[in-house]
């Protein structure tokens, strides 16, 4: 992790401990998650960020298996064995960061990364309607897949800014640019 993105987490903490915001986080085995028709497994949960306590929004959040403790384990053999790729997938769909046999604890997403998302998707607000956010992030202006993410970052973006107000949504956002 470079000096400059250290610094940026360190000042999105601060700022995220100012505000009062936390996380609370429900796992989605994988296999019931919205991600289940992807070609690899994933971590998913179901994320409820707070202000104070009051709850601000709830949403689904996912990390790729990259995430899983099995994928970094030297325990595990290669990069490519058989045995890492059954850690993760069991990762994936329990929740925990064991292994066969060994149910070990619960994976948590880390609270800056889910806040990160949100304050990114957050930016809808700054474009000027569906088809200038569609051209500025490359998705087809056609496409009503498109217009519901669209919909979606505008309903995160709503929230955030009644929750924390214009000036500290701009804060967060200036805060994450090197995260």
């Amino acid at each position: 992790m470079t000096d400059e993105t250290q610094a940026a987490r360190d000042m999105s903490a601060a700022i995220i401990a100012e505000l009062g915001l936390t996380i609370d986080s429900e796992f989605i085995p994988f296999s019931q998650s919205r991600n289940k028709d992807q070609t690899y497994p994933s971590l998913n949960w179901l994320v409820t960020l707070k202000r104070n306590g009051d709850e601000v929004l709830s949403t689904h959040y996912g990390a790729g298996s990259a995430h899983c403790p099995a994928y970094k384990d030297p325990t595990l053999g290669r990069q490519d064995s058989v045995d890492r790729f059954k850690a993760i997938k069991l990762q994936c769909e329990t929740g925990r960061d064991g292994k066969p046999g060994r149910p070990g604890v619960w994976i948590k997403p880390d609270a800056l990364d889910v806040i990160y998302c949100l304050v990114m998707d957050s930016n809808v607000l700054s474009s000027s309607g569906f088809e200038s956010w569609a051209e500025d992030y490359g998705y087809d202006a056609d496409s009503r897949k498109a217009e519901a993410t669209y919909r979606a970052c505008l309903d995160t973006g709503l929230k955030l800014q009644a929750s924390l107000g214009a000036s500290n949504l701009e804060r967060l956002n200036t805060a994450f640019m090197e995260y």
